[in-house]
């Protein structure tokens, strides 16, 4: 919504007008709104699935090999990490807390080498509540000032840590996470897992989520290359992977002139191997 647009509307009804509002919308949105629709446009929209669809071959040698998508949602990414790496025989486990969201992920990814977790990863085992906003893509274990009036849902919590033990979860090769501002959580609780397996990682983070937590999506980088890490971004032209130390880091989404939110983690031991190809990838699919 445009800014000044959304300063009247907040001005004349307040945040919990807004949101009943936005309430509303979607409910008259949701009969025309079909997953499989979204999950088809995804590949062309999210511009790093062409990608992965010509590296996961790549990264994958072994059948015992595992991809994680926390923040699974209705199944967008998790449709496609377990459609491209089935062949290649590795498997695709997602985590997915939210009730209503978690029943549209397991109707839309039903790939045999695909397991859906109905919890939420975190820096602790236990349970959170969950804040249910109208646009399931933005639910979130933290509580937004637009939150005001949303209502929640009991949901369980698990370290990543905890579970790739307690379920001999081995030879981790893929992770993403989209977890809408609680990322430093994920983080601290898949620690081990992350430096024991050292996977690729995509990670969305934004500046708007963690600002209210007085924290930045840098220290969030810098945090993740104490492990071993360097951070990386495919440029607004879908052709170029770009050091984050080659870009500005979006404070939002108004005054950006590219807004990154999608970071990239390549182990340093296999940057000589993977951003070539990487590259490579990136020219070739011309996304």
């Amino acid at each position: 919504m445009n800014p000044k647009i959304k300063a009247v509307f907040l001005k004349t009804f307040g945040v919990k007008g807004v949101n009943h509002l936005r309430k509303i919308k979607w409910s008259i949105l949701k009969p025309f709104t079909k997953d499989e629709d979204l999950i088809r446009d995804f590949y062309k929209t999210e511009v790093e699935i062409p990608v992965l669809e010509k590296l996961l071959p790549i990264l994958i040698s072994d059948k015992k090999q595992v991809l994680i998508d926390i923040g699974a949602n209705i199944g967008a990414y998790s449709f496609y990490l377990s459609k491209f790496s089935e062949p290649l025989g590795a498997r695709c486990i997602g985590f997915e807390p939210r009730k209503d969201t978690f029943s549209r992920l397991i109707k839309n990814v039903t790939a045999p080498n695909f397991h859906a977790e109905h919890c939420a990863c975190s820096s602790e085992n236990g349970f959170a509540d969950i804040f249910l906003p109208p646009s399931h893509g933005q639910s979130s274990l933290l509580k937004m000032p637009e939150f005001e009036g949303i209502a929640t849902e009991r949901i369980t919590t698990t370290t990543l840590d905890d579970y790739c033990l307690k379920n001999k979860v081995t030879n981790l090769v893929f992770l993403k996470i989209d977890v809408e501002g609680f990322e430093f959580e994920v983080f601290k609780g898949a620690e081990n897992t992350i430096k024991e397996n050292m996977p690729i990682i995509i990670c969305e983070s934004e500046n708007r989520h963690l600002n209210v937590q007085g924290k930045t999506t840098q220290n969030l980088i810098d945090k993740v290359c104490e492990m071993g890490y360097s951070a990386y971004v495919i440029s607004k032209s879908g052709k170029d992977f770009l050091p984050v130390t080659q870009i500005v880091i979006p404070k939002n989404r108004e005054t950006a002139d590219e807004y990154y939110f999608n970071y990239w983690f390549v182990p340093n031991s296999e940057t000589k191997v993977l951003l070539p190809v990487i590259n490579d990838i990136l020219v070739k699919t011309g996304t």
